[in-house]
């Protein structure tokens, strides 16, 4: 359930449930245990591709990239994919910090960093992506 979803039931909750049955409201989140799991997992696929290529391995790097993205992701799974996308495209274990140390920490400036991607997408390229976006906001709401 989104943040904003959230908000909606609980202020239904007490405006129509609360005031009739004296009930209270509990939410918990377990978005954060999934983005965890996310996480670790997305590391250890990570370290097995390396370990595949080198014979031993210095774990400090994933380490400490696993401190700093359980640290900041707050349950936000798409900030989480988000800073964890391009580790895909390394080749080098010394990539691992360089890419979460070029990223922004912000899921705002994420966003601000794709907005200014698009605009210097030729026409027809951002007319396409666009139209992408689009379709994609229209399907969360």
């Amino acid at each position: 359930m989104t943040k904003r979803r959230q908000a909606q039931v609980v202020q239904y909750f007490e405006k129509h449930i609360q005031p009739n049955l004296g009930l209270t409201l509990e939410l918990v989140n377990h978005a954060k245990a999934d983005v965890e799991r996310f996480l670790t997992a997305k590391l250890d696929d990570l370290k097995q591709r390396f370990r595949s290529q080198q014979d031993e391995l210095d774990e400090t790097p994933f380490q400490q990239a696993e401190d700093y993205l359980m640290s900041h992701a707050q349950g936000h799974f798409l900030w989480a994919r988000l800073m964890t996308q391009r580790f895909d495209e390394i080749n080098r274990v010394e990539d691992v910090l360089r890419i979460l140390s070029d990223t922004p920490k912000e899921l705002v400036d994420v966003y601000k960093n794709y907005f200014d991607r698009l605009e210097r997408l030729d026409r027809e390229d951002k007319r396409i992506a666009m139209y992408v976006l689009d379709d994609l906001g229209k399907a969360t709401c």
